[in-house]
């Protein structure tokens, strides 16, 4: 597909040696001769985000066409996330209760953070979980595979040791979406590449009311989107409900015949669609 992940990787690969900025940053006594970096390498793009190590951000239109690919994508794949999961707790397809913190609607993103993998890199446990982000988390990964893995957070077991309570792969093109703020509160997960090479462009919402005037304007300014090419757009002409008509109808079809035994289809499994989620 033009403009798809293939593209997206190879552009990033020449672009990240061009005027990309993707760097290392201080983690650790910054200046000092004991400066310790990051495992990966990071930039910012559109609102200000508070990550673990400082890291400005550039504005959306400064960056390269197929960073904006990955927002756009990232947006489409989290918008059908959030609407299939409304469509399973609503449609009568789980007994799970809905968590509070789970918004019914998708909040656009304004706000990447592209980090680069080499091998041998990583990142530890951490979590999303800022007062200043919205419900939904994003990631398209580019390159090589990785596993990521969850844990509960040490304040909610009886045990000092983080283990490893979700565990899965995810390879070039796929996406995870986070949703609903309460996963961030009580878990906290890890990313580790299984290759040579690898990009992450995780995207985010960042709520400007909790900015102060300054930081605000500065987070309009910089998550204004430019244009973007059609090479590089999505979804393409005729790919607007792409993943929703393959879900959709195998939900529709249960919650029209919610009783009865019934046979599993690819429909209802949804095993043509890379989106996965994780949902709090």
């Amino acid at each position: 597909m033009k403009g798809g992940a293939d593209d997206m990787w190879e552009a990033l690969q020449y672009e990240t040696i061009s005027d990309f900025c993707l760097q290392r940053n201080p983690v650790k006594h910054a200046g000092l001769p004991t400066e310790v970096l990051t495992r990966h390498f990071l930039q910012n793009w559109g609102a200000p985000y508070k990550f673990a190590v400082p890291a400005s951000s550039k504005p959306f239109k400064e960056a390269p066409q197929s960073i904006l690919a990955g927002l756009n994508k990232a947006k489409w794949a989290g918008k059908i996330a959030v609407q299939q999961m409304q469509a399973i707790t609503k449609g009568g397809l789980t007994t799970s209760a809905q968590c509070k913190s789970v918004s019914e609607k998708f909040t656009d993103f304004n706000e990447l953070l592209s980090l680069g993998y080499m091998e041998n890199d990583k990142i530890s446990y951490h979590d999303d979980g800022e007062d200043t982000l919205g419900p939904t988390v994003a990631t398209l990964s580019l390159g090589s595979p990785a596993q990521m893995a969850f844990c509960i957070k040490p304040k909610y077991t009886d045990s000092s040791k983080k283990t490893d309570i979700l565990k899965f792969s995810f390879r070039h093109g796929d996406i995870v979406i986070m949703h609903g703020t309460r996963i961030h509160q009580m878990y906290e997960h890890r990313v580790e590449p299984k290759g040579k090479r690898r990009f992450a462009l995780t995207c985010r919402n960042i709520i400007l009311d909790t900015l102060n005037k300054k930081t605000r304007h500065e987070a309009i300014e910089k998550g204004a989107l430019p244009d973007i090419t059609p090479f590089w757009d999505y979804p393409k002409p005729g790919q607007n409900t792409e993943l929703g008509d393959i879900e959709t109808q195998g939900l529709q079809s249960v919650v029209k015949k919610p009783s009865g035994k019934r046979t599993r289809t690819s429909k209802d499994t949804g095993h043509k669609s890379k989106v996965r989620k994780t949902e709090a």
